[in-house]
């Protein structure tokens, strides 16, 4: 008989009560059951059922913490198992640093939310699962997905809003979700997959003791995954009663990372042991070190075993802790430096590596093995995820109506049913509108969301008549008054961006221009400014890419075009799709990235530098310049430095790279067992050009200090911006001590509609975007009341 037939509180594997007198460590929260079986002890409740509680001197204060020394208490596993779990945990960590890197250069969009350290967590209990199990995962869900087997491929497309994703590019990364593989998705708001969840263990009790359809192995499971910000919301509490009471076969699985986006776990519940809430609906309550897989594993196996064999749920609170801020727009501040260090120090990772190794199950050169693999792994999926296609416009309104000849897009790509909205345009000039998901309205115009929730492109209709206009009011009258309340607030952040090319050089510059794959081309990949010229072109209002300058350029007698710096092979001075050869300055934007019309931008010089470069927003909000002013060819350390000669000898420096193009390695190039942020550090090197440009990237995960915000704004893009042309007058802009941003009147200033003074240059029209959102506003403000009134 089960150990939980007769009073229904965990076996001695489950208990994980904290030990008597153990002193606790403030300000962090432990992970319980790092010290093997403490001193538990009984009492009943006014049922006169008993329930699981611990020692009240652990109550009064902070929980202890788990030894950073390898745990003297561990579940045995063989060695298949301990290289399945390995592999699992570091496919899991590799793949998250690599969506961190595609997420800073435009390959995602929407929020991002990391699962690095919580890897044991996914690992202990989703390895354990059978094929016919059931996951129901948090916005946190990318590892959830691999664990459970959806190919790294399908998960990496998804995020990249292609077509070949798990979805089909339509979930993106809150959503994940896989029928063959009974992932049953991530959900955005928390609580939200918890009913869900239940759902799918009613189904699988409603099989077996209803439609009889047993089988010999016993009940399919379902665990659920979310964290402890949702362990005081409803949907939790009605959800384990109901388990409770039928009992389903269910794991409740609390991924206690310590933080509900900015609020401690100590802060926002009355008693911080969600375990114990378990108990009081009858069902039994454990806590686990959740930074260790081994005794993750031990709890889940005896978990799922008893949901398989019909005793009912369990539910585990699993302590843990993210390694990075809650989503990649989180600067992580909040959480104090020591309280990281600590939790980075008992990385499970390392942990399990290091049980393996002095166990014997493995040697090191077979876990670098795995390593290698997993690297292959992940760049094999970031280049399927690249090269994919985007979705059809047709799979915009696919599966949402239930009636297939109802209202939608057809087969041809066309509106059904309604004649105003079939597209009267060539299919490559415009988009057909669809105000019910309208983001733009130019001259009551239209342009149509993607499946990941920007624009398909800039084109739109510009040209709708009276009655026209009279159609499409009556029918935001009958849509839902969110849908016109979103349109109403994305007006303002749906305008076309535009971007400013000032050359300050002495020398002609060819801007180099990249859609990032699944955005929409420029009307320009490539072109030239002389110098003391400038030149503008615009861009989408959601659109991802790159802009650089070319130096050294000339056609040769065959006609092919090729520049000295930055060249990106096309053999024509338009770029074409192809990127910069490095080393190149980049500028790097991402616009209306957070689903909230907020671009973000950087200038990076981790692929080397070749050219000074200054980004200053015009208008917008909460905006900052960022670039690298300083000239450093002439600093560039020899070992990096590109060198010119000319045919009488004489040679001067035209670039510099950055480490991982000149030696390769690992440890600069952050890949491999340097893949992440705690074993990738700055070098010497990225250290030379942060001392330069203090505001740039200088190597892969230079997160914090580079990554800048706006809102809404147009962007002065200037290439030598500390240097006056010859043919216009100059302004000293030499650098400060530290070789950083021009200190002198020369500085731009950010003020929407302001004088911007770079080296000489003066500017002083306003933003284009703002006469354009004002005019948004306005229409869409007469639409939404028109609306509104029909409504009433």
């Amino acid at each position: 008989m089960s150990a939980y037939a007769a009073v229904r509180i965990p076996s001695p594997a489950l208990l994980g009560a904290r030990s008597a007198g153990e002193k606790p460590y403030a300000p962090f929260v432990s992970c319980p059951a790092a010290h093997g079986l403490h001193r538990t002890h009984l009492r009943s409740t006014r049922l006169g059922r008993p329930l699981l509680a611990v020692s009240s001197d652990v109550l009064s204060g902070q929980k202890s913490l788990g030894s950073n020394s390898s745990p003297s208490h561990h579940a045995v596993v063989s060695r298949e198992e301990a290289l399945v779990l390995y592999e699992d945990m570091v496919l899991g960590r590799v793949f998250e640093d690599m969506c961190a890197q595609m997420y800073y250069r435009g390959k995602m969009f929407g929020f991002v939310h990391l699962y690095n350290g919580q890897e044991a967590v996914s690992t202990g209990f989703i390895k354990l699962l059978e094929t016919r199990d059931s996951v129901v995962s948090t916005y946190r869900d990318h590892v959830h997905a691999l664990s459970k087997g959806v190919p790294a491929r399908a998960v990496m497309a998804e995020l990249f809003g292609k077509a070949t994703g798990c979805c089909r590019g339509q979930g993106g990364s809150m959503h994940m979700f896989s029928a063959p593989h009974n992932l049953l998705g991530g959900f955005a708001f928390i609580g939200e997959g918890i009913p869900v969840a239940t759902g799918a263990a009613f189904s699988s009790k409603y099989r077996h003791e209803v439609l009889k359809e047993s089988n010999p192995n016993g009940l399919d499971v379902t665990v659920a995954f979310f964290g402890d910000g949702t362990c005081n919301n409803g949907q939790f509490f009605e959800c384990l009663n109901m388990a409770q009471l039928w009992k389903l076969p269910i794991v409740f699985v609390v991924e206690n990372n310590l933080w509900a986006i900015g609020m401690s776990h100590l802060r926002a519940t009355s008693d911080p042991e969600i375990w114990k809430k378990g108990p009081a609906f009858g069902m039994p309550g454990v806590p686990v070190d959740g930074m260790d897989v081994l005794k993750v594993r031990e709890v889940a196996m005896e978990a799922i075993g008893r949901a398989r064999s019909g005793e009912g749920p369990t539910l585990v609170e699993c302590e843990t802790y993210r390694f990075r801020g809650h989503s990649l727009a989180d600067p992580d501040e909040l959480r104090k430096p020591d309280e990281k260090a600590h939790y980075a120090a008992r990385d499970p990772i390392i942990t399990l590596k290091k049980y393996i190794l002095e166990n014997g199950l493995a040697s090191e050169t077979e876990l670098k093995a795995i390593e290698k693999k997993i690297d292959e792994l992940i760049e094999d999926a970031v280049e399927f995820a690249d090269s994919s296609p985007p979705p059809p416009r047709s799979q915009l309104l696919e599966n949402v109506f239930a009636d297939p000849k109802g209202f939608g897009i057809g087969p041809d790509g066309k509106y059904r049913h309604l004649p105003l909205f079939v597209n009267p345009c060539a299919p490559a000039s415009c988009v057909a509108p669809l105000p019910t998901f309208s983001c733009r309205v130019t001259a009551l115009g239209v342009a149509l969301p993607t499946s990941t929730g920007g624009l398909e492109s800039s084109q739109h209709f510009s040209s709708t008549s009276s009655q026209e206009l009279s159609s499409l009011m009556m029918f935001g009258s009958m849509a839902p008054l969110s849908v016109l309340v979103l349109v109403f607030f994305s007006a303002r952040g749906c305008s076309a961006a535009s971007f400013t090319f000032v050359n300050n050089c002495q020398y002609t510059v060819w801007p180099g221009v990249l859609s990032n794959a699944g955005n929409a081309a420029l009307s320009t990949t490539g072109f030239a400014v002389e110098a003391g010229q400038s030149r503008s072109i615009e861009a989408p209002a959601v659109w991802s890419g790159r802009f650089w300058g070319r130096t050294l350029c000339a056609t040769d007698s065959t006609g092919k075009f090729s520049c000295g710096t930055g060249d990106c092979g096309s053999g024509k001075v338009e770029c074409s799709g192809r990127s910069a050869a490095p080393p190149a300055t980049l500028a790097e934007f991402t616009l209306g990235g957070g689903g909230n019309g907020t671009d973000y931008y950087d200038v990076s010089l981790v692929d080397g530098y070749n050219l000074a470069m200054l980004v200053v927003p015009q208008g917008g909000s909460g905006c900052g310049s960022t670039g690298c002013v300083a000239d450093l060819n002439g600093v560039c350390p020899s070992d990096l430095r590109v060198v010119l000669r000319s045919g009488t000898g004489a040679s001067e420096s035209v670039a510099c790279k950055s480490a991982c193009d000149a030696f390769g390695s690992p440890q600069y190039c952050c890949s491999g067992a340097y893949s992440n942020p705690n074993t990738c550090k700055p070098s010497s090197y990225s250290q030379f050009f942060k001392n330069a440009c203090p505001k740039a990237y200088s190597y892969a995960f230079d997160d914090a200090t580079s990554t800048f915000t706006c809102s809404s704004a147009d962007y002065l893009i200037t290439f030598c911006p500390g240097t006056a042309s010859t043919s216009h007058k100059s302004t000293d802009h030499n650098p400060d001590a530290t070789g950083g941003m021009p200190r002198n009147e020369g500085l731009p200033s950010n003020d929407g509609g302001a004088m911007v003074i770079l080296g000489g240059y003066e500017f002083s029209q306003a933003s284009p975007r703002a006469a354009r959102e004002a005019a948004l506003a306005t229409v869409s403000l007469a639409a939404l009341t028109s609306s509104l009134w029909l409504i009433c």
